[in-house]
């Protein structure tokens, strides 16, 4: 029976463990992190009477594998009504209101036939002043959406996302930490073992043969690894914690992992004595700002007083020595803006703050991936396996019509534990 070593329990070391141990494999998942799940975080604090989304929160359309799972799992989901509403200089505006130009836009990215990145286009055909809120409205999405850096961002890849954009989205009421729990069980009831606190760090390997030695003086063999770590880990300096040193070198793999988009994210919650946000218009669920901490969003029970922030993109650098201290106070001052509040006000009816950066989780160094002009060149290198041995799978690994989620990660998982079953 071959054995196969998975570095990474999130959804893609998961998925990949319980498709090749219903084969047959053995299989050793290890897990950097004191806790399985990667990017998917969901937390049960007794403080919150909801489970708190620190990670993934949403299924973005109609995604076949994640919904099956969760039909396999019988784990409810529910759709969430995307009434968004943009706020401007304290002024409240309808988010399916045209922008001025933006059919223009549309006509120029479908005319597109060369990629280029999203600011080169943006300068090429809308640098008039009269495009000035087109620029930002498309620098926001870019940004805070797909966490993209514009200088470096696809403008191809962009497109074809506005294309395909899928109007369901679903929310998870018992939390996305359900999937886990379910994978984690398959798993474990296939012959799996998942050792948590095991932080690899070297990998020596040879056709059909690999070591793998964590930063413990654990050490295992196989026959196949399948890596699932995160491009900020894989990134890191030699003296980094979760750094990975192979033997023999891997410069090719390591080079196109450079190649790939990688955002960061601060994700904020904030409970408060009554949901406020009720009061000003009580049918919206995301609301888009030019504040500092430009958007949050309600929970799907709209009652439920819990507002969830989200910075994300380049701008998450400025934020990189704040101390939760002052995250908040600029949370504060952005609802303060958007609903037309004191600061005194929103700090009042406040009772509980929990802020995730997950650019300070040292085995994830980021939150999600998005297309660069080289991004399909670096992910065919790195998803063509090195002598049949050493894999590479997760969300950044992933060319399909949903990048950056969990449907990402649980698709590559599924195409390495294919390709090995199938080698």
């Amino acid at each position: 029976m071959k054995t196969v070593l998975i570095a990474g329990a999130g959804a893609a070391g998961l998925m990949a463990a319980k498709m090749l141990s219903s084969k047959g494999f053995s299989v050793v998942v290890l897990e950097a992190a004191t806790v399985i799940g990667g990017r998917i975080c969901t937390l049960y604090d007794p403080a919150f009477s909801q489970p708190l989304e620190a990670g993934a929160e949403f299924v973005h359309g109609k995604l076949p594998v994640t919904l099956q799972l969760l039909e396999e799992a019988g784990i409810e989901y529910e759709p969430v009504v995307r009434k968004m509403v943009s706020i401007v200089n304290g002024r409240w505006h309808q988010q399916d209101a045209l922008m001025e130009g933006w059919d223009e836009l549309m006509q120029r990215l479908q005319s597109v036939q060369q990629d280029i990145t999203v600011a080169a286009f943006l300068e090429q055909y809308f640098s008039q002043e009269q495009y000035a809120a087109l620029r930002k409205a498309v620098k926001r999405f870019a940004e805070g959406y797909d966490l993209a850096d514009i200088h470096k961002a696809s403008v191809l890849a962009l497109r074809e996302e506005w294309m395909n954009d899928e109007e369901e989205q679903y929310h998870l009421p018992g939390g996305y930490g359900q999937l886990i729990r379910y994978l984690e069980q398959q798993c474990i009831a296939q012959g799996c073992t998942i050792y948590t606190s095991h932080v690899v760090k070297n990998v020596e390997w040879k056709h059909n043969s690999v070591h793998v030695t964590c930063a413990n003086g654990s050490r295992f063999s196989g026959n196949k690894l399948i890596l699932t770590v995160s491009p900020g880990v894989l990134n890191t300096e030699e003296k980094e914690l979760g750094h990975i040193h192979f033997s023999p070198a891997i410069p090719q793999y390591l080079q196109a992992m450079l190649q790939l988009g990688f955002g960061a994210v601060i994700k904020l919650q904030l409970l408060f004595r009554e949901a406020f946000w009720l009061h000003k218009f009580n049918n919206a669920v995301f609301f888009l700002s030019n504040e500092s901490i430009p958007t949050w969003w309600t929970q799907a029970d709209h009652e439920y007083p819990l507002l969830t922030g989200w910075l994300g993109g380049p701008v998450v650098n400025n934020y990189t020595q704040q101390d939760e201290a002052q995250l908040l106070n600029d949370a504060v001052h952005s609802l303060a803006g958007i609903f037309n509040m004191t600061v005194d006000d929103v700090r009042g009816a406040l009772l509980q703050t929990r802020i995730f950066n997950w650019c300070h989780e040292p085995f994830v160094r980021g939150a999600y991936s998005y297309a660069t002009l080289n991004m399909q060149k670096a992910v065919q290198q790195l998803t063509t396996p090195l002598e049949h041995t050493v894999y590479f799978a997760g969300e950044a690994m992933y060319l399909g019509a949903h990048p950056g989620t969990v449907e990402a990660a649980l698709v590559t998982g599924q195409q390495v534990a294919a390709s090995i079953t199938n080698s």
